[in-house]
């Protein structure tokens, strides 16, 4: 029995635009919940860059010159005398930059890394390491 002005159809579009309603309403919750994850992480990055645990971003420059390919390649496992001083990486892609590592793991080489902005924190794959040289 249908009351007067109100049929199955009006239900069915009353139920529609409330499932719609709730979509949205979740949707809305999910973007601001997002929003506010990415803000927060961004602000922890930038109020944590340049650190390490125990360790701050060198407070000088690096040298001006750009050294030479060196004739002699060292092997990989000498880059360990390098700890805490400048070194000038060259990468297998063709990559070169300057480079003063503090941390030395099983496969990866931590350290900061000198971009145009300064400093910036930094994990370098041992085997993407084509050669290098110690200041």
């Amino acid at each position: 029995m249908d009351f007067e002005g109100f049929s199955p159809f009006d239900r069915d579009r009353d139920r529609d635009r409330d499932r719609d309603r709730d979509r949205d309403r979740d949707r809305d919750r999910d973007r601001d919940r997002d929003r506010d994850r990415d803000r927060d992480r961004d602000r922890d990055r930038d109020r944590d860059r340049g650190r390490f645990p125990g360790f701050r971003r060198p407070s000088r420059r690096p040298p001006a010159f750009f050294p030479r390919f060196p004739v002699v390649t060292p092997g990989i496992g000498t880059i360990r005398r390098c700890l805490f001083r400048n070194t000038f990486i060259w990468l297998w892609n063709g990559n070169s930059f300057w480079f003063f590592p503090i941390d030395i793991s099983r496969g990866s080489l931590s350290g900061f890394m000198w971009t145009r902005f300064g400093w910036d924190y930094r994990n370098i794959s041992l085997g993407s390491i084509r050669t290098f040289f110690c200041d």
